[in-house]
């Protein structure tokens, strides 16, 4: 996929360098990089992506999405954008084919009553036609607090 097609996914806040390189593979550790791959720096609680920049390019970045464009070479495809862990999210689902858009989703919400139409709907997705589904619970667990030791008081 190209890097012009991902950049569709987001909208960034400027884009330098040739966008019609060919994109491998999307990487957030410079480490496990791949060459041709896109790069995206992300801040940490310890480390900031963007000190990896160079290393990724080393590897073989074909190009970078970060949050800071001082730390991105001249020369190298790049997209300045406001939240990197975003964009990399938007850009990886398009990459991998947007494979939620795929998957059925059933929610029952509110305050009352779901129980019922929660174990009819349960019923019906067992049918045949519906076997590759799974079903998911969800579950509140009440916890129960000792009540505070009562204290007597004094007869009157």
């Amino acid at each position: 996929m190209y890097f012009s097609e991902l950049l569709k996914a987001i909208d960034p806040l400027k884009v330098c360098g040739d966008s019609e390189i060919e994109i491998k593979g999307l990487f957030c550790d410079s480490r496990r990089l791949e060459p041709g791959g896109l790069f995206f720096a992300l801040r940490g609680s310890v480390a900031d992506g963007h000190g990896f920049i160079e290393t990724a390019i080393r590897g073989g970045a074909a190009a970078v999405v970060a949050e800071n464009d001082s730390a991105v070479p001249a020369g190298i495809p790049f997209a300045k954008v406001a939240d990197s862990r975003q964009a990399m999210s938007k850009m990886a689902a398009l990459f991998n084919g947007n494979p939620t858009d795929k998957i059925p989703l059933v929610g029952i919400t509110g305050t009352n009553g779901k129980t019922t139409p929660a174990n009819r709907s349960r019923r019906f997705f067992k049918k045949p036609a519906f076997r590759r589904l799974s079903w998911a619970r969800s579950a509140i667990v009440s916890v129960r607090r000792p009540s505070p030791p009562l204290i007597p008081l004094p007869n009157r």
